[in-house]
């Protein structure tokens, strides 16, 4: 199988807020990796491929709390694994240092737990 991925996939263990634009509520996601264009999650409700979201994302780093502010984008794929979901999103802007230093910081300290 070719790797379609254009950036670095970074594992980390951190929480993720998620909603759909058509929706109002969060539902509560466990982040395990991340990359400039994207990140993989598990979730106790399905999503849909091509489903447009919203995400947050809570890390801890240097015993503070982060929480990044409101990030957009796409449901890539998403599966059921026994009672539980798995899906990638696929972010609408690159993120970098500038754009969203909040999510850049995430990276970061991904990237130093290797």
């Amino acid at each position: 199988m070719t790797e379609k991925r254009g950036f670095k996939r970074r594992y980390i263990i951190a929480e993720a807020k998620i909603k759909s634009l058509k929706s109002s509520s969060w539902i509560n996601t466990m982040l395990i990796n991340i990359s400039r264009g994207g990140m993989a999650i598990y979730l106790r409700k399905p999503l849909k491929a091509g489903e447009k979201v919203t995400v947050k994302i809570a890390f801890i780093k240097d015993n503070e709390l982060w929480i990044s502010r409101e990030i957009n984008g796409t449901i890539r794929w998403a599966q059921q694994i026994r009672s539980n979901y798995a899906a990638g999103v696929m972010f609408d802007e690159i993120v970098n240092k500038k754009n969203f230093p909040d999510i850049w910081n995430c990276l970061e300290y991904a990237r130093s737990n290797k």
